[in-house]
């Protein structure tokens, strides 16, 4: 939606593809989301990262691996995509490098893992992982996967952000 001129813009096609959590990249020239596409027999495929050129409206599936690939998010310099998949019978959190176009499995538990979302300097990510029906938050440095535990409450911890000087984290 332009807000200045109230003009939407469908980026699915509506009939054959639906889409879910788009993310803008930090120059506004892209749309990254997850997107399922009809079958034959009317089921949809299982989710593939997409990403969408707002200037040429050109798609391009970045990931398409017969697994669920959900809620991609770009690093603060636009070069890499963290997202989560399902590739065994967790979630867990890969990164995709736009340029060399290679795929790191970032993380690799029993657990399901949530909410990537990189910080300021896109030196670290920090993330939500379910132990024992709770969900915690955890950061890990992309440079040596090294682990923090942030929270370890009775309560559900989700979707966390870092201030745009990386000193607060809301969730």
């Amino acid at each position: 939606l332009n807000r200045s001129s109230g003009v939407k813009e469908i980026v699915t096609d509506g009939s054959n593809e639906l889409g879910s959590i788009p993310t803008f990249s930090p120059d506004n020239k892209y749309i990254v989301y997850a997107g399922w596409f009809s079958e034959k027999d009317n089921s949809y495929s299982n989710s593939k990262i997409i990403l969408y050129s707002l200037s040429d409206k050109k798609k391009q599936i970045l990931i398409d691996n017969k697994c669920e690939n959900w809620r991609p998010v770009f690093s603060p310099d636009g070069s890499k995509i963290a997202y989560i998949s399902k590739q065994s019978n967790s979630n867990d959190i890969f990164l995709y490098n736009l340029t060399t176009k290679q795929n790191l499995q970032i993380t690799n538990t029993i657990y399901d893992e949530w909410d990537p979302y990189f910080s300021p300097d896109g030196k670290k990510l920090i993330f939500a992982r379910k132990i024992s029906n709770n969900w915690d938050l955890y950061e890990i440095d992309l440079n040596s996967l090294n682990e923090l535990q942030i929270t370890n409450t009775l309560g559900d911890e989700w979707y966390p952000i870092y201030s745009k000087d990386g000193k607060s984290i809301i969730y």
